[in-house]
């Protein structure tokens, strides 16, 4: 395992030339070994054409930085590359295939109160398209996956209906049995697997 001393590049601050070279200079010489790329946004688009057919299929390519070409400079450098992917806040996703969203007790389609939909932990097909894009990345070079929003909603969710699979499997077990999904099928591409959730998960009354 590397000992990531890192910094995190939004996709608009990736496409810019002269913070880039700076931050190469930064990276060849001082401490700081690994870069942290968003790939996959909260808003559910991946930032480039990458070669996956269900980010195709559901329209969530966007082509705003290559991607590509800025691991390739990265490796070439020696640099640990994270590529950050936002897990279940998807609205994209959400839209696309809304037998995989969450909806409310009356039968409306659920929205946080940032008024985006997500998509449930409970669904196979979820962590599949997750592993997937993973996958992608991994093919590009990226050492790392690293998934965000790694939990379930919790903004707006007083009349949320958690979906039928909520009567047999608990919320950590969604989230444990597709953590590991995603640690198997990813570990045969050789890349390492992380996950974030927020601190206050410890001390929070709200299950995510």
């Amino acid at each position: 395992p590397v000992e990531a001393k890192g910094v995190y590049v939004s996709p608009d601050v990736a496409k810019d030339n002269a913070y880039m070279e700076e931050l190469l200079h930064y990276l060849d010489t001082t401490e700081i070994n690994s870069v942290v790329i968003d790939v996959k946004a909260d808003s559910g688009a991946i930032v480039y054409a990458m070669e996956n057919e269900t980010a195709k299929e559901i329209n969530a390519l966007r082509t705003i930085v290559n991607i590509p070409k800025i691991v390739k400079t990265l490796k070439e450098h020696g640099v640990y590359v994270i590529a950050r992917l936002v897990a279940f806040k998807d609205p994209i996703l959400a839209k696309a295939k809304p037998e995989l969203s969450f909806y409310n007790k009356d039968g409306s389609k659920f929205y946080d109160t940032s008024k985006s939909a997500w998509v449930s932990p409970y669904k196979q097909e979820v962590w599949e398209y997750l592993a997937s894009v993973g996958i992608s990345c991994a093919e590009i070079g990226f050492d790392e996956i690293n998934f965000d929003y790694m939990r379930f909603p919790t903004d707006g969710v007083a009349n949320i209906d958690w979906g039928p699979e909520s009567a047999t499997k608990s919320k950590t077990e969604a989230i444990t049995e597709g953590i590991k999904y995603l640690c198997e099928t990813l570990r045969m591409h050789d890349v390492y697997v992380s996950a974030d959730v927020y601190g206050i998960v410890i001390s929070s009354k709200a299950d995510a």
